[in-house]
């Protein structure tokens, strides 16, 4: 998950924030913590699927695919690694 942050998790949030589609009245407090509001939520959803449906090529394939589909080949790249059947995993690098 961690090589997905910033270029997928993390640009939605900034985008959202950066273009004021989230604003801090779309907050709540509760609990000891902050919560987005239901429409707020579901802004942040559909930017969210919208980036995982990207096209991306692929540094090491060379082949084109979507973000969602990165995640799933990475997984299955770390599973052979795990079991060995890999020597080593490749980080999916964008740019």
């Amino acid at each position: 998950m961690e090589e997905f942050r910033p270029t997928v998790a993390d640009s939605v949030v900034l985008s959202l924030v950066n273009n004021g589609v989230i604003k801090q009245d779309d907050f709540y407090q509760a609990a000891g913590g902050w919560f987005l509001k239901d429409a707020a939520r579901k802004r942040f959803y559909a930017e969210y699927e919208r980036r995982k449906n990207e096209r991306i090529t692929h540094p090491v394939f060379g082949y084109k695919l979507s973000f969602r589909q990165a995640m799933e080949l990475q997984a299955r790249i770390l599973a052979k690694v795990i079991i060995g059947e890999i020597e080593r995993y490749e980080p999916l690098t964008v740019r």
